[in-house]
């Protein structure tokens, strides 16, 4: 009995231990998530763009409120530049992991003399980024659309801006074969008038 009982306690404590390692490694990965969107602020937030374009994928996913792109770090610094020097950006609830990414809340507020064109004066803003091997590869948020500056990267480095959801335009390869239709559905009664230009009435 008295062995019975020692069994049951050790393999209580070993399940706990392996329990307690389980939220160990699950806190240290929320904590590693997390540190990498606050260095992404912090860098954004005191004005190094580049640096915090350095804590993003080489090819970012960015969606604002009105399009989904994928775009270099180049573009990425020059998108959060024109961000902080139309808007003053104050973070009103602090990042935190939820999921496989990591979410907080930011409030814009326009800089300078309110412009109706620019959007609201002032809006709230949740933002999610998706952490992928050490870095943001996915930054959404319905922030205002700012234009996308095709920026020269660094000597060796395309840069590379490309809208990633469907084009509200029409594909080059169906205006092909619409064009293609069009100058053989012409060409048919072109021919057939040509066939009867062409006879002779009989004698």
């Amino acid at each position: 009995m008295v062995a019975f009982i020692a069994l049951t306690l050790t393999a209580a404590v070993e399940q706990g231990v392996v329990n307690s390692g389980r939220v160990n490694a699950q806190e240290a990965d929320d904590g590693a998530l997390q540190l990498i969107v606050d260095n992404f602020l912090l860098a954004r937030n005191m004005g190094d763009y580049d640096g915090a374009a350095s804590w993003c994928t080489p090819l970012l996913e960015l969606q604002d409120i009105e399009e989904d792109w994928f775009v270099d770090q180049a573009v990425t610094a020059d998108w959060l530049r024109q961000l902080a020097q139309q808007y003053l950006i104050d973070t009103i609830e602090q990042p935190h992991v939820e999921g496989k990414g990591v979410t907080w809340t930011e409030r814009l507020t326009q800089r300078g003399p309110f412009v109706r064109e620019a959007g609201p004066a002032r809006m709230t803003v949740v933002v999610h980024a998706v952490i992928r091997d050490g870095a943001i590869a996915y930054l959404s948020g319905p922030y205002p659309p700012l234009p996308l500056r095709n920026v020269p990267a660094a000597t060796g480095q395309p840069t590379y801006v490309s809208e990633s959801n469907v084009s509200r335009g029409v594909p080059p390869a169906v205006l092909f074969m619409g064009c293609a239709v069009g100058l053989a559905l012409l060409t048919v009664p072109i021919a057939a008038i040509g066939r009867v230009k062409g006879r002779r009435r009989p004698t």
